[in-house]
């Protein structure tokens, strides 16, 4: 028997004449990785010509989905990740688009530049059509991640994401991202969503203070509620927020400073006050 070559198809070349979604949904949970394959191009031809159908049994098969995106062998792994990019390429109601960022931005920094590449592009879609709290907050749950490529697009991704939202969706950003008591998982109930909003801002993520600076800035020059919002915060929200406005007016300190203090800090004769303890 000849082996199997995969070919991608592309978008354009995708085939009308779908095949019966039952047969598919058979074929993507088979254990032969060819029937996999094509089990994903089908999908992906379903999803241009009669998404209306896919969408009412997607749930079921998402997470076979997710589960072929970290596959070892790349190219079902690249299909089922282009599958994911169209997915995500216009907004679509009733989409788990959290379950589906989790597992691109866990896949952001791979080694293999076109399997990385395809998972950029579906991450950049969710960005461009799915800006949420909720996706936020998948963002947020990355930005420390032990892998310094992972965090960096985390970071990357949820400014980009934030400045879609409206003023008080990016001030609740703004406080996760001025919180030095990080939560680091992303099951934040919404009634919490307030109290734990204080969330990077603790010295040692300066990278994250960046973004929170420029949402704080943009939000006291464009929000009037932004000062009340403020002043709604318990203490330890309010001190985190003066912190960070202070740090907005100071002049930027030079490197060979910013290194001398770090020495500082490392060798315990530089304590920092930290406003979260009680």
């Amino acid at each position: 028997m000849e082996a199997f070559q995969a070919e991608y198809t592309s978008y354009e070349d995708l085939p009308a004449d779908l095949k019966d979604i039952q047969t598919i949904s058979i074929r993507i949970n088979s254990e032969q990785w060819d029937e996999n394959f094509e089990s994903l191009t089908d999908l992906r031809s379903f999803l241009k010509y009669n998404p209306t159908e896919l969408m009412i049994i997607l749930e079921s098969l998402q997470p076979r989905i997710i589960q072929l995106t970290g596959s070892l062998r790349s190219a079902l792994a690249k299909n089922a990740l282009m599958f994911l990019t169209e997915l995500l390429s216009t907004k679509r109601e009733n989409l788990d688009v959290p379950f589906l960022l989790q597992s691109l931005v866990a896949k952001s920094a791979f080694e293999k530049a076109f399997i990385k590449n395809e998972v950029i592009n579906a991450i950049e879609n969710a960005c461009k059509n799915y800006p949420t709290l909720d996706n936020c907050e998948v963002l947020l749950s990355y930005t420390l991640s032990k892998s310094v490529g992972v965090a960096k697009n985390a970071l990357k991704y949820l400014e980009e994401m934030a400045g879609k939202l409206g003023f008080e969706e990016r001030f609740l950003v703004m406080i996760k991202l001025a919180d030095g008591k990080r939560q680091e998982h992303t099951g934040i109930a919404k009634k919490e969503r307030f109290l734990v909003m204080i969330k990077l801002a603790d010295g040692k993520r300066q990278e994250h203070t960046g973004i929170a600076k420029k949402i704080m800035a943009e939000l006291e020059k464009s929000w009037p509620e932004y000062g009340q919002r403020v002043e709604g915060l318990n203490d330890k929200g309010r001190t985190w927020v003066n912190i960070l406005s202070t740090q907005n007016k100071q002049p930027k300190v030079a490197l060979r400073d910013m290194i001398k203090n770090k020495k500082a800090e490392a060798t315990g004769q530089n304590d920092l006050f930290n406003p979260l303890n009680e």
